[in-house]
Order: structure tokens, then sequence, then C-alpha cells
């Protein structure tokens, strides 16, 4: 009974380690990207074109595709998603970039990393003229 005992108490420590591994790797850089500042762009200077910006933030790195016509954005693509992304994240956040012609946008509720990692990918796009 006393190998048993110890089996389980090794078993339950172990789940837990790996529990806090798990959280700490999944929350690494978290604070950072928060605190992140997106900066607005100057589109007016911009020529017609597509033009590729990344993040690189751990498990929220992506790369996505701007397209410029009429110095306007027309369209925003994703080339490399997050690992985990957000059901309709992208699309909110690339909707309200194109409609305010601007990175200068409110992050969602929520989803503030995440949409913190699309904007300041958008905005090295843009900056990689």
């Amino acid at each position: 009974m006393k190998k048993v005992f110890k089996i389980a108490l090794i078993a339950v420590v172990v789940i837990i380690l790996i529990g806090v591994v798990v959280t700490v790797l999944m929350t690494m850089g978290l604070n950072d990207i928060k605190a992140m500042v997106i900066n607005e762009v100057d589109i007016n200077r911009m020529q017609d074109g597509t033009y590729t910006g990344n993040f690189e933030g751990r498990r929220w790195s992506n790369q996505v595709e701007v397209e410029i016509k009429g110095q306007k954005i027309t369209s925003i693509k994703i080339a490399k998603d997050i690992k985990f992304p957000m059901e309709g994240i992208a699309e909110k956040i690339f909707n309200q970039v194109i409609e305010h012609q601007s990175t200068a946008v409110d992050v969602i509720s929520g989803a503030t990393v995440t949409s913190k990692a699309y904007l300041k990918s958008i905005e090295n796009a843009l900056l990689s003229r």
C-alpha cells in the first residue's frame, strides 16, 4: 500500500510541475507585449504594392502582408499566424486598420496581446518600404 501511495504522490507532483512549466512558457513575454507601443505610419507616403511585416514575440509571432493601392490600405492577409489564434480577432483588427487607415485602433477586449501582435506586424510592414 505504501508503494502505491508513493507512486500516486510522485505522479501528482510531476503533473503539478508540468502544469507550472507549461503556464510559465505560455505566458512568457505577455507583459512586454501588453506594454508595447504601436506607432502610426504615414500611409500617404506609401507607394502601391504589397508589404510584408513580422512580429517576433514567442507564441504571438506572426507575419502579415499589407496591400497598398492609391495610398490606402486595401487588404491585410496573414502569411504566418500566431501559434494559438483566437477566432475572429485578426479579421476584426484588420478591418479596423483598413477602416481607419491607421494602426492607431483599439485592441480587442480580452485579446490585447494578440491584437498588439498583429498591429505590430502591420506597423512593421508599413515601415519596410
